[in-house]
């Protein structure tokens, strides 16, 4: 089953997407609120996909 990584400091949002791709039964998704704290995730687990915001404090999607 594919995992996804979800990254937005909007955690009701990314938890809005979790539950979506859980009633798909699409998969598990994993939340992060931050790009750092998403780095810290994908250094120990590997993810099938990424669904980042690209606005974020600190570091955005796109540095992500």
């Amino acid at each position: 089953m594919p995992k996804f990584l979800i990254v937005d400091d909007n955690i009701a949002l990314a938890d809005n997407l979790a539950e979506i791709i859980a009633e798909a039964d699409a998969g598990e998704a994993v939340l992060a609120d931050s790009g750092v704290r998403a780095l810290v995730l994908a250094a120990d687990t590997q993810f099938d996909a990424l669904v980042s915001d690209v606005r974020m404090p600190n570091m955005g999607g796109g540095e992500l």
